[in-house]
């Protein structure tokens, strides 16, 4: 992904939002899994690492069981129900 691909406004925002939530809640989540203090978990960050690693192949298992996403993900097609739209502007 290239800035220039980033043109509209309202695109660039939801992009740095996603980036700020992915990674601000992504760690504090992650240390709270493995860390005992604060009322965390204190699952260490081996095993931490497992149950993620797990919920992302649970989650990665279920969109390649998708039809619709198997079809226009893997295969690079549309869905025979979809049409596409030219822009005319």
């Amino acid at each position: 992904m290239s800035i220039q691909s980033i043109v509209p406004s309202r695109a660039e925002w939801f992009y740095w939002i996603t980036i700020l939530f992915s990674q601000t809640l992504g760690t504090a989540l992650g240390d709270w899994v493995a860390g005992s203090d604060r009322g965390g978990l204190g699952l260490g960050y081996e095993y931490g690492a497992l149950i993620f690693a797990a919920a992302l192949i649970v989650v990665a298992t279920l969109l390649l069981l998708d039809e619709n996403f198997a079809h226009d993900a893997v295969l690079g097609g549309i869905h025979p129900d979809m049409t596409l739209e030219r822009d005319s502007g």
